[in-house]
């Protein structure tokens, strides 16, 4: 008997702003530009990168979320269904194109799912989270358009997986043209089935997108996209208000109450609870092992003042699972060391003479970018006052995300979390295991904590389909976390974009990035 997939997934944001929905006739044509904050590190449908926002409009996977992370539609498979627990048959629509003009096959996915699954070639760039498909034992081809997935356990999040994220299948290319190195930047120019196809990526410049007209779905209204790279905040917004570009992504502090008294332009804010800032203390070194320390780390910083420093560009993160609307226990919250410096000071002496020896000097690395580095100047002035020693590197974030990945550092800020349906991907960043943890380069999740606790209670939470026994799971995973505190929960994020007031039909997304087409719609200048 075949399962009725009914999709009860959590909305743990907030958005505001312009609705998608218009009164008014879309109009066709024009060049839409774009103020993008920083130039992607790479645009490959293996390994996503930073700049997610891009993907939707090059790269398809088999779903895809329409006007929210709650509503998962068809993309490239028309229809999908689960006969049994453990088996999924998608089946694929006939006639898409990839931008090199070749049809999309139930073969090309079954390569594009194996790659994730079993491993890429030895000579590819690393991709991100290939643990996430890990559940995946076999795809079958059972003809040109229509393929089966066997997984070796349920769990509950196959599906969302095939929407796009990071956390599963981000799109699907062409075999043919894998291999390249970096795809993009530095490389050749990505192949997809999206609703535009890259023209042009001039480095430290810009990144030009085209229609494509031979798209499977409504074609796009704009004719082209221009992403231009400006990286000062206050140059983007200066940039829209000029009329140089139509959107200025992420408007932060000085910036906001220019641009919300700014009769020309709308703003698109969402609040992203699905996913927070935390930071990481690498339990691989000393001090760091002992809690005692990591505790004294968290006391002497004043969480709530650094989050009021934001200036609305943030909301304060409780515990580890806090951003999800049915898997948080707000009691768990009581177990963040609250801010004491006298005590954090006393710890902080308890672990040097235990020891035997001085605590040596701390490296700290941080992005140099935007609010990371208020916060990581807020960071320095407290540890400092408390008396521990900083090394505080400000760096380029490809070298940030070199240094975290190899463990380089003693603490730093990052990011985290996933598709906001589910805590899954929040709670495997900590798993230390590959079938529960999103590892790292070297064989550790990022702060390389270890307690095999931890990961009995991932293994069976990404296991049971049953909602309120995963929310238990999770509590007890986040009651270990906040007692051990590997991380400390930091904030969630708010992101604010500006556009002039002809840009129509934007979609803010969960994730924070304005989406450009969709199958709830897709963007229109009227103009």
């Amino acid at each position: 008997m075949k399962r009725l997939l009914v999709f009860l997934l959590a909305l743990p944001i907030f958005t505001a702003g312009v609705s998608a929905a218009s009164a008014q006739t879309p109009k066709r044509g024009g060049t839409l530009t774009i103020g993008f904050k920083e130039e992607p590190d790479r645009l490959d449908a293996r390994y996503q990168g930073r700049r997610f926002i891009l993907f939707p409009e090059v790269f398809e996977s088999l779903g895809v979320f329409g006007k929210n992370m709650s509503d998962i539609r068809p993309a490239l498979a028309e229809k999908w269904e689960q006969p049994n627990p453990t088996t999924y048959i998608f089946h694929l629509r006939k006639g898409v194109k990839f931008h090199n003009g070749r049809e999309l096959t139930a073969e090309d996915v079954k390569t594009n799912i194996e790659w994730r699954s079993k491993g890429t070639p030895k000579d590819w760039p690393r991709m991100r989270n290939l643990e996430a498909m890990s559940k995946i034992k076999e795809v079958e081809i059972l003809d040109k358009y229509k393929i089966k997935i066997t997984i070796d356990e349920p769990g509950p999040m196959m599906v969302t997986a095939f929407t796009g994220g990071d956390t599963g299948l981000p799109g699907i290319i062409p075999p043919e043209t894998a291999g390249k190195l970096m795809m993009g930047k530095g490389g050749t120019l990505p192949v997809g089935t999206g609703p535009f196809k890259v023209k042009e990526w001039v480095s430290g410049s810009h990144i030009v997108m085209e229609r494509f007209d031979d798209y499977w779905g409504p074609k796009a209204l704009v004719d082209r996209i221009v992403f231009k790279f400006i990286f000062d905040d206050d140059a983007r917004l200066i940039a829209l208000q000029r009329g140089d570009v139509d959107i200025a992504e992420q408007i932060t502090g000085a910036g906001l109450p220019i641009a919300r008294k700014d009769p020309n332009l709308q703003l698109f804010k969402a609040l992203r609870t699905f996913r927070d800032i935390k930071l990481y203390y690498n339990n691989k070194n000393w001090p760091m092992s002992d809690v005692r320390f990591r505790q004294a780390l968290t006391m002497v910083v004043d969480f709530d003042k650094n989050v009021e420093v934001l200036r609305g560009e943030a909301v304060r993160a409780k515990s580890f699972m806090a951003g999800s609307t049915w898997a948080n226990d707000p009691a768990i919250g009581n177990l963040f060391p609250k801010h004491d410096v006298a005590r954090g000071k006393a710890l902080l002496k308890e672990v040097e003479k235990a020891a035997g020896k001085p605590l040596p000097e701390l490296v700290y690395v941080s992005p140099n970018r935007d609010v990371y580095v208020k916060i990581a100047n807020l960071h320095y002035a407290a540890y400092t006052a408390a008396g521990l020693k900083i090394n505080l590197k400000m760096v380029d974030p490809n070298q940030w995300l070199r240094d975290r990945g190899e463990g380089k550092y003693d603490i730093t800020l990052a990011g985290g979390g996933g598709p906001g349906m589910d805590p899954l991907y929040q709670a495997r960043m900590f798993g230390s295991a590959k079938d529960v943890g999103l590892i790292e380069r070297d064989g550790f999740n990022i702060p390389r904590w270890v307690n095999k606790e931890y990961d009995s209670l991932i293994r069976k939470a990404q296991s049971t389909e049953d909602r309120k026994a995963r929310a238990k799971l999770y509590q007890a995973a986040d009651r270990i976390l906040m007692t051990e505190l590997p991380a400390a929960p930091y904030y969630h994020e708010v992101y604010t974009h500006a556009a002039k007031k002809y840009v129509k039909g934007i979609i803010m997304m969960e994730s924070g990035d304005p989406h450009l087409h969709t199958p709830a719609g897709q963007v229109w200048l009227d103009k």
